[in-house]
């Protein structure tokens, strides 16, 4: 009989004591302490950057420039200097995108035949990404132009392939970063055959100078 009057006045208890709801709060984490290893800096492309390709053709030179690159660019380091000479550890990573139908020049048969040869409706974009390099300074620019070997990997109409490119770097007293250079390329190195119309009597030739000019900060 005890034990029954124990148990009642425990479930009376139980049953009148509040229950409380105990409030939840989300935390967002900030991406830098999410991953250490993303500390890094991300560096904007700037207007005024351009990128052109240059050829010729049994009529005349042709010039075909994209108003439309995509770069990113990402550094551990905010210092010019580091970045571009390895000092301390600090890395710079490139990567960089060309729509084909971005490319123009003053021909738009021409426009038409080059998308066609480089297989614009597969493959849309040119893609570049950087893997590696080495700097020097150049002679009597008074540390202010730097040279970049640079080892890459380009691809273009589905091709990829290793390339090399000699790439001068320079920091302007305004915080943006300059990155010029051109390269020689063989259409045929990447399976294209050398744009031509007007029933083959405009043909062009299959090497082609890509030419850049490009501004970070």
């Amino acid at each position: 009989m005890e034990k029954i009057k124990n148990f009642i006045l425990s479930l009376l208890l139980f049953i009148t004591i509040p229950v409380v709801a105990q409030e939840t709060q989300t935390v967002t984490i900030p991406a830098s302490t999410q991953d250490q290893t993303l500390n890094q800096r991300v560096f904007t492309l700037q207007p005024g950057s351009k990128l052109w390709l240059d050829g010729t053709s049994t009529l005349h030179d042709y010039t075909s420039t994209s108003n439309k690159i995509i770069v990113e660019m990402k550094s551990n380091s905010d210092k010019f200097v580091d970045f571009i000479t390895n000092k301390n550890g600090a890395k710079l990573s490139m990567k960089m995108i060309i729509p084909v139908n971005s490319l123009k020049s003053d021909n738009e048969d021409l426009d038409d035949n080059l998308y066609e040869a480089m297989k614009e409706e597969e493959y849309k974009n040119i893609v570049y990404e950087l893997t590696n390099y080495k700097s020097t300074v150049l002679p009597d620019s008074g540390k202010n132009w730097y040279l970049l070997n640079t080892t890459g990997e380009l691809t273009v109409a589905g091709v990829k392939k290793a390339i090399d490119l000699k790439v001068v770097a320079r920091y302007l007293p305004d915080g943006t970063m300059r990155f010029k250079g051109s390269k020689l390329l063989n259409m045929k190195d990447y399976n294209i055959d050398p744009p031509s119309f007007m029933f083959g009597v405009l043909k062009t030739d299959k090497y082609i100078t890509i030419s850049y000019d490009l501004i970070f900060k």
